[in-house]
Formats: C-alpha cells, structure tokens, sequence
C-alpha cells in the first residue's frame, strides 16, 4: 500500500514539475512546443493506422494454400458416376452426359486427325513440287522470307497437272 502511495506522490511531483516548466516559457515556445507535439501525434497516429491496417490485411487475407486451391479446382472437373475423375484415355461415350455440344466437340477433334492427314497426303506431291523450284532466288529477303515462300506456288518453275490435280481434289 505504501508503494502505491510513493508512486503517486513522485507522479505528482513530476507534473508539478512540468506545469512549473510550461508556465516559466514564452507564448512562443510554448506555440513551437505545441506544432512540435502536433507533428509528433500526427506521425504516430498514421504509423499507428499504417500497422493495424496491414495487421487487418494479413488477418482476412491469408497466404494462399496450393492444396486447398487444388482441391477447389478438382470440384469442377468431369467424374464418373462413382466421384472419380476420367482418365486422360477415356472413350468418346463418355463425354455425352456432359451435354451434346461437348460430346460432338471431342467427336469432332476424334477424326480431324484422319482430315488433316487426308490433306497432307493430298498437298504433299505439289508441296514438293514448290520446294524444288527455283523462281523466287534466294537473294530476295531474308531466312525467314525464304522459308515462308519456298513451298509455294510462286516458287514452282512452272505449272504443272499435278497442281490443277490437288485443286480438283480440294474442290470436290
């Protein structure tokens, strides 16, 4: 009980103190002394803003979790009727309870691959034909110029059936 008593009466003679001190100075120091405390305040309150703003931030906003976001994007992908995701290898009967516009798309990527093959054996003999070619020369532009132009048909010495061949084939 007496500590407290102590503390207090030092506390009491150290504002007395200070009052003494602030009553001694001038209007002038006094108004510096106040713009100094001002600025002193105003830089610790926005510190003070600064860090529990940034504390808020690192509360709400966590680091992201790469599993939790894995999971969250296994949610959406296509399962079978048993949870499990469809292997990579899966067959084309699989995609039609997932909707007739997505069904027709990997039909449709299923036998572009005989198209495309169809038309590299349909182009390959006039391809041929350009590259062997020499009417454009080769001092005209640069590599890359060479290499977009050479397998055309600016390229052939001369027009030949088998280009109208390939045409016929493509229009018909």
């Amino acid at each position: 009980w007496c500590c407290r008593g102590g503390r207090a009466r030092a506390a009491a003679a150290q504002v007395e103190r200070l009052q003494r001190e602030i009553s001694s100075t001038s209007e002038a120091e006094l108004a510096q002394l106040h713009s100094s405390a001002s600025r002193i305040q105003s830089s610790w309150r926005s510190c003070q803003r600064k860090v529990l703003l940034q504390e808020f931030m690192r509360h709400v906003y966590s680091q992201p979790d790469l599993s939790k976001a894995r999971k969250h994007a296994q949610n959406f992908l296509p399962k079978d009727r048993h949870g499990n995701l469809y292997p990579l290898t899966t067959s084309l009967k699989t995609f039609h309870p997932l909707g007739c516009g997505l069904a027709l798309y990997f039909h449709l990527l299923h036998w572009w691959w005989l198209y495309s093959f169809l038309l590299l054996l349909m182009t390959l003999p006039v391809t041929s034909i350009n590259l062997q070619g020499s009417a454009l020369p080769a001092l005209d532009g640069d590599l890359l110029t060479r290499i977009q132009t050479s397998h055309t048909l600016g390229n052939a010495d001369e027009l030949t059936l088998a280009h109208g061949v390939t045409e016929v084939l493509v229009v018909s």
